[in-house]
């Protein structure tokens, strides 16, 4: 469960908001009519809008209201602060769910009202009362913690506190035109014996099917996450090092993937070092660490399961600061530059305090905080850049494929210095399999050409049940093979009403001097393609 919390606040956080915004100022496309369920007009709604400024105009949230009249007169929100870049309307009438518009210029329509609803417990399982409960994000794609959370208080919607059974109940909302793709992440906090306790719970709803159909016919829905278990929350603190000099960073961010006692006190889940490199979190609940400057590379700090047994909260984290490098890759067999485009990515794990690890990783899928594409390398299979300062794990393959079907996929170490030559050469060997060459068809022949139902290239490796697949549209691909000197068989094969017509098949030998083999796709289909298309 936390694991999908911590995906819905950090994947998305700032995806599409600055491009979705509602437009208000365009008052003559705003529908001036609320519609309900029953797809009559409502009498009464409150109209929010939720905005965000630019930040170099002072506060950067705000809220704005009016009731149903004020709207259905023309007046709009565009008499507002003007320095916004997004934000979004809410209509709350009675009787309906909550409405949530991005856009709104096809009209409002409300639907059912229903409710989500599920209970607090403590650690031993048992129901606890009087819990601060806030609702958090509406859409996955769309909104993130980072937008209502800030909000908590000054709508009346997205808060509530536990019964005396434990128990909590919200009005479901709805997102207009983006469905409620991910639902709702509701945070719960309670100062208990004078320590804050913190807890979340992600509730999923889909608008288009019948589980939420069901979940607004019943006015309640429980789901994966409707009970919600109350955590005790930590106390960290460390200071940020060079691992070279040993000096203290100033600067550094350190992000957190955790639960949060007081939403409102924290700005983007994330604090900076101060000029002696310390920091100190409170009053979260931490699961992963994250540490980052410009000048050093950034990693990961996880910790064992029992470090909140042993106390083991102080940190020392060392950062190797970055330093011009270059590597140059080579293909061993042709002593020139590899015949695919490639790429790699590096990793190192490191004490960084007791119970603790820092994790060092540049890689597409590194972690939920950083997004960071893999280390691209120029058409010479060159890389020039910045790379982290000690001894690394490095892991070379063809564009973001792994590394078994890759022609030339290495691990290997290199120790860059910080000071003296790093300039590196890394030899290739080219594994067993066969490289084709391809002229490639145009993908939209292949998607929307009505002269066959199916067309696929595939290979087959002599004495294996296997068959792969070839991508007619892409211009490399690799077949790999146990071993040299295997027999390869390439077939292209058209089928048309249930008739499959074999247009190509041919055999070849795999050997590292037959790379690569050139096929042109486009000549094999000939004339099915037409003389527009080729």
């Amino acid at each position: 469960m936390h694991q999908m919390i911590h995906l819905l606040r950090y994947s998305f956080m700032f995806v599409l908001m600055a491009t979705l915004t509602l437009g208000l100022s365009a008052e003559d496309k705003l529908s001036s009519e609320v519609l309900g369920p029953d797809g009559k007009p409502v009498e009464k709604a409150t109209l929010y809008r939720v905005r965000m400024q630019n930040p170099n105009h002072g506060q950067p949230w705000g809220v704005d209201q009016m009731d149903l009249a004020e709207w259905k007169s023309g007046k709009r929100f565009d008499d507002m602060d003007p320095h916004h870049f997004y934000e979004y309307l809410v209509i709350d009438s009675p009787g309906c769910a909550l409405g949530i518009y991005q856009g709104g210029l096809n009209g409002f329509k409300l639907e059912k009202e229903f409710w989500v609803e599920g209970k607090v417990i403590d650690e031993k399982g048992k129901p606890v009362s009087d819990v601060e409960l806030t609702l958090g994000k509406f859409g996955l794609y769309t909104y993130t913690n980072v937008v209502l959370n800030p909000m908590a208080g000054k709508l009346p919607w997205v808060q509530t506190k536990t019964d005396k059974d434990g128990k909590y109940r919200f009005r479901g909302a709805v997102l207009e035109n983006y469905g409620f793709d991910s639902g709702v992440e509701v945070s719960a906090r309670k100062m208990q014996d004078g320590k804050p306790m913190v807890g979340a719970s992600a509730l999923s709803f889909i608008s288009d099917s019948p589980l939420f159909d069901e979940a607004r016919k019943q006015k309640s829905h429980f789901e994966g996450g409707d009970t919600i278990q109350l955590l005790a929350c930590d106390e960290v603190s460390g200071v940020v090092l060079d691992s070279v000099t040993g000096k203290p960073i100033a600067g550094a961010t350190i992000h957190f993937g955790s639960l949060i006692y007081d939403l409102r006190g924290i700005d983007n889940d994330q604090f900076i070092t101060g000029k002696d490199g310390t920091f100190s979190l409170k009053n979260v609940r931490v699961e992963m660490l994250g540490a980052e400057h410009p000048d050093y590379a950034r990693g990961n700090l996880k910790p064992n399961k029992d470090w909140r047994e042993k106390k083991h909260n102080k940190l020392v984290i060392k950062l190797a600061p970055l330093v011009e490098t270059t590597i140059q890759f080579i293909d061993s067999h042709s002593g020139k530059t590899p015949l695919v485009p490639l790429e790699f990515s590096y990793q190192a794990k490191m004490p960084a305090g007791e119970s603790w690890m820092l994790e060092i990783s540049e890689a597409d899928n590194c972690s939920m905080f950083f997004t960071k594409e893999r280390q691209k390398l120029d058409s010479n299979c060159v890389f020039k850049g910045r790379l982290p300062v000690g001894t690394y794990q490095f892991e070379c393959s063809m564009d973001r494929m792994r590394k078994e079907n890759s022609p030339y996929a290495k691990e290997f170490e290199l120790n860059i210095p910080y000071e003296g030559v790093r300039d590196f050469k890394v030899d290739l060997d080219r594994k067993p399999g066969l490289l084709f060459s391809l002229n490639p068809i145009d993908s939209s022949i292949l998607q929307q050409n009505d002269k066959w139902d199916f067309l696929t290239g595939y290979m087959r490796v002599k004495e294996s049940p296997y068959t792969h697949y070839v991508n007619l549209d892409k211009p490399i691909y690799f077949q790999p093979a146990d071993q040299w000197n295997r027999e390869m068989n390439f077939q292209v094969t058209l089928r048309k009403d249930s008739h499959e017509t074999n247009l190509f098949e041919r055999n070849f030998m795999a050997s590292p001097d037959a790379w690569p083999v050139k096929i042109d796709a486009v000549a094999i289909l000939g004339n099915l393609i037409g003389k527009d298309e080729k």
